[in-house]
């Protein structure tokens, strides 16, 4: 009860996540299981085929659903992300190099669509991360320094005061070193109720 009053208290803090895509809201497991009911699908429903035709169509629908990789948004994933948002009010910044697929790049409107689309709450989605290599700075500059540039010279009034953290399936894990909470996923598993909980308990204010 003691924390629930602290994080009351604290409300005017705002959440922020710097969010990764690929090995987050994707999965090497969504992968094999979505391929695996399609075959099945396309099997039972075309007997003449052979098994390198059936899963040549397998593929061509792979493409199609998740438009070339640009929406490869599994849904268990994408309904793990929205109760976050939800529940801690959290606030979405892009570190993903998604953020330079050219429709998204572009206009972020379209990204907050596509993210509609898949089931996340898009509206959450307020900015990206600099791409260093791309804006020209010359030399490697990692992700972990796209975000600590973001928050140094973000116009959306984010402050190393607030509670800030990463998801990614790169390891970030020296953010901590500033204050900022790492939360490690794996390309096999992507965003797992237990990090969905975790995220959700430190947004919260219950835990560090």
């Amino acid at each position: 009860m003691d924390k629930d009053i602290e994080y009351l208290k604290k409300h005017e803090v705002k959440n922020i996540l710097f969010l990764d895509m690929d090995g987050v809201m994707n999965s090497n497991y969504e992968i094999r299981k979505w391929f695996d009911e399609k075959y099945k699908e396309i099997e039972k429903n075309n007997s003449n085929l052979q098994p390198s035709e059936i899963l040549g169509l397998a593929r061509h629908e792979f493409y199609e659903e998740f438009k070339c990789g640009h929406e490869l948004i599994f849904p268990a994933h994408a309904k793990r992300l929205n109760e976050v948002i939800t529940i801690c009010n959290v606030k979405l910044i892009w570190s993903t190099t998604w953020r330079n697929i050219k429709p998204y790049r572009d206009n972020i409107n379209n990204a907050r669509a596509m993210l509609e689309r898949r089931g996340i709450n898009g509206s959450a989605l307020m900015g990206y991360t600099p791409d260093f290599d791309r804006l020209g700075y010359g030399g490697y500059h990692n992700r972990m320094s796209e975000i600590m540039s973001f928050i140094q010279n973000n116009t959306f009034g984010i402050t190393f005061e607030d509670r800030i953290a990463a998801i990614d399936d790169a390891n970030l894990s020296e953010l901590e070193n500033d204050d900022i909470k790492f939360f490690a996923t794996e390309i096999e598993s992507g965003l797992t109720e237990k990090i969905k909980n975790d995220m959700i308990s430190y947004f919260k204010g219950l835990q560090k």
